[in-house]
């Protein structure tokens, strides 16, 4: 066997055989949302990421062209799995809608660690997530004002 055949058996990281892509970004971003809540994003590197998802780093570099773009993408994910149900036209809707996610969170443990991580972290104006924290204490406020 010359030094450029692989060895039989043994095959580089990427994309599992016969898994669809979306299945593999799937992948990607929940090791992305774990490692993130559980270690930061400074802390987390996309190799780190790649090697939880079981994935090539280019496989991951595939989905997520940069670490900032992984972290839009696990913001996005939160965003959508955190937000609040469609409010009533009834008095304190909107309240009743942010006690339901309080309700839920209490059982979400990772995306509410993921949430103060961040929060924690976006602090800085020079963080990739700041302009992203701002716009949420931003819609939540304009959202209560709008109900008061």
């Amino acid at each position: 066997m010359s030094a450029r055949e692989p060895r039989p058996g043994r095959r580089r990281p990427g994309r599992p055989r016969g898994q669809d892509s979306s299945v593999v970004r799937e992948a990607a971003l929940r090791a992305a949302i774990e490692l993130i809540a559980d270690h930061g994003f400074a802390a987390t590197s996309m190799a780190e990421v790649a090697e939880a998802a079981g994935i090539s780093p280019s496989g991951l570099a595939h989905h997520f062209r940069s670490k900032n773009a992984l972290l839009a993408a696990v913001l996005e994910h939160r965003d959508a799995m955190d937000s609040a149900p469609a409010a009533e036209d009834v008095p304190w809707a909107v309240f009743d809608g942010l006690v339901e996610i309080a309700r839920i969170n209490a059982t979400r443990h990772q995306l509410v660690a993921l949430y103060t991580m961040m929060i924690g972290e976006a602090v800085p104006p020079a963080h990739p997530a700041h302009e992203w924290m701002e716009r949420h204490y931003t819609t939540t406020l304009d959202l209560l004002r709008g109900e008061i």
